[in-house]
């Protein structure tokens, strides 16, 4: 990922090891400056020994041309998960307009822009069914 063209999120490191298991939930407030801009939010497992993350899950989010130049909140799942997450590790939560994992290598896909948000009222969040691991 090009980290300069995507919003990166990073907790604290856990102070347990924990199992995320379960439907993930992502609301954010974006305005796109294109139309049918495409955002893809990715849950990764980030090792601060190694520098290296492991994707847990993810999903994209399309904004219609109506949309375009709009701020827009919107909520979407990612997709259901089932993972250990190590004592000490961090979870990341990154924004991109570009899907480096599933797209082609021959594939070119536009950059878009997109200014994410949290106005009052409407505040992003990710919410994680994060669980003590037995």
């Amino acid at each position: 990922m090009d980290r300069g063209l995507a919003a990166v999120f990073t907790t604290a490191p856990l102070q347990q090891a924990s199992l995320i298991r379960g439907e993930i939930e992502l609301r954010v407030t974006v305005t796109p400056q294109q139309a049918d801009a495409t955002i893809v939010a990715y849950l990764l497992e980030h090792n601060p020994a190694t520098g290296r993350a492991n994707i847990i899950t993810h999903a994209p989010y399309t904004f219609t041309a109506q949309q375009a130049g709009k701020a827009t909140t919107v909520t979407f799942p990612l997709q259901p998960a089932h993972y250990p997450v190590q004592k000490g590790r961090r979870l990341q939560l990154v924004i991109d307009t570009h899907d480096p994992f599933f797209a082609y290598d021959n594939t070119t896909t536009p950059v878009f822009t997109v200014d994410i948000t949290s106005p009052k009222g409407t505040e992003s969040y990710l919410d994680i069914p994060l669980h003590p691991a037995d």
